[in-house]
């Protein structure tokens, strides 16, 4: 088999010798292809002093980042499970996987001596899990490699990479990859085009994330509107038809809809929004939102009431959902919504607490959704529009959007999020 690699990964296996190696930059430059020809060999050369370890956001990531393609080069004999103690035998050694997304984490390497660290997305993890690593490399032979994308250039580790620690440093940008096809480089671009990704993801920068979340939205709301005569039939007047019931005649098809619920308490609301897919979950639309007022006296018989009224309007008007994601943060609710819908003789298995992906990588999604040209918004919808224009950066923590409930347009967008990030399987970003 012949393997190409670019200037810089050919670099990186020459010169990387480094206490710490630590590669940043741009998504798809080809930060991680070599590590999957360059851990074999770093692994085969421990010596036994200490342990051997890898690190990701979560086990999780670790898995799919690196140890199912590790798997797919070399083999399951090479390249085994992570077991239920954290530990993987991996090209004849016993190594240490874990998670650096929480601050618990720190437990996990508290008093241990590590001979190598492998460490894959560490601007994600826990600064407390990094700091505790620096003091546990302490063998003469340690050494760590890592990747990154760029965050805020006031992120713990641009800090640590610009201090005067023994370090390897190599920048990509996506052009830094030969082995990319033009045309999804270009793709790539018209999707994060006008956001402070394209400085992270494509050109490798720290960037700051500054002002309106979704400035590109807010510029050009009309191109990511859309009308019900899209979706449902109408007569040569322009006028929408009804069949003999009063129901409107849909044209078009859904693969899934989804409806969104955020859980209203301590001055935010109760939201709801209903999402289609279509075209093989290639195309998204919102298409319908609804609330409670922000009051004091709102219980949850009011928000049950509200939302059964709002689940039937939505079915009677497209067709059964698909799957219901609550806020996951009141277990309480959940069941109560699915009291409700069984005592009114509705479904309630479709009802799911939300995961909650990760907050930060919300915008992103967002923003490659509507770059693509693949998320639309109901024009009716509007406070669902009103929270893509309006939404800031949160100046404390520029990896998300503030949340601070300025005129609650935060509560939609959050119910926005759970019916499609939650179901975010089926979105092929890179399609």
């Amino acid at each position: 088999m012949s393997l190409n690699f670019s200037d810089m990964q050919l670099d990186y296996w020459r010169e990387a010798s480094r206490r710490w190696n630590i590669k940043t930059g741009a998504t798809g430059s080809g930060k991680t292809f070599l590590d999957f020809y360059l851990l074999p060999k770093r692994i085969r050369s421990c010596t036994g002093q200490g342990l051997i370890m890898l690190i990701g956001n979560t086990r999780g990531t670790l898995n799919r980042n690196i140890l199912d393609p590790l798997r797919g080069i070399y083999g399951e004999d090479l390249v085994g499970e992570i077991r239920s103690d954290n530990t993987a035998e991996l090209f004849g050694k016993k190594c240490y996987c874990m998670g650096a997304d929480k601050v618990n984490q720190v437990a996990r390497i508290q008093g241990a001596t590590i001979e190598y660290c492998y460490g894959d997305e560490i601007t994600t993890w826990s600064q407390e899990v990094f700091e505790m690593l620096k003091s546990r490399l302490r063998t003469p032979r340690s050494c760590f490699d890592g990747t990154c994308n760029p965050a805020d250039p006031e992120h713990w580790l641009k800090k640590f990479i610009d201090s005067d620690a023994d370090i390897f440093l190599q920048e990509y940008t996506i052009f830094d990859n030969p082995f990319l096809p033009k045309g999804f480089v270009d793709e790539l671009q018209k999707e994060y085009a006008g956001t402070v990704y394209y400085d992270r993801y494509i050109l490798g920068k720290w960037a700051r994330a500054e002002g309106l979340v979704f400035r590109f939205y807010a510029d050009h709301e009309d191109d990511f509107l859309f009308d019900d005569e899209e979706i449902f039939e109408t007569d040569e007047n322009g006028e929408l038809v009804t069949d003999d019931n009063g129901k409107l005649k849909l044209k078009v098809r859904f693969d899934k809809l989804v409806m969104g619920v955020d859980f209203g308490g301590n001055g935010s609301k109760t939201t709801m929004v209903l999402a289609g897919y279509q075209n093989g979950y290639h195309d998204l639309k919102i298409l319908e939102e609804e609330g409670l007022p922000l009051t004091d006296d709102v219980d949850a018989d009011d928000i049950c009431k509200k939302w059964l009224g709002f689940l039937r309007s939505c079915q009677e008007k497209y067709a059964a959902l698909d799957w219901i994601f609550p806020d996951s943060a009141s277990t309480t609710l959940i069941n109560s919504l699915r009291s409700t819908a069984k005592n009114a003789g509705e479904r309630s298995n479709n009802i799911a607490g939300c995961r909650k992906n990760k907050v930060e990588d919300r915008p992103m999604s967002f923003s490659r959704l509507f770059n693509s040209g693949r998320l639309k918004v109901n024009r009716r919808c509007e406070n669902v529009r009103k929270s893509f224009r309006s939404l800031v950066w949160d100046p404390k923590d520029p990896t998300r959007p503030e949340d601070k409930n300025l005129g609650n347009i935060n509560d939609w967008y959050d119910a926005t999020c759970y019916c499609f990030l939650d179901f975010i399987e089926y979105i092929d970003l890179d399609r």
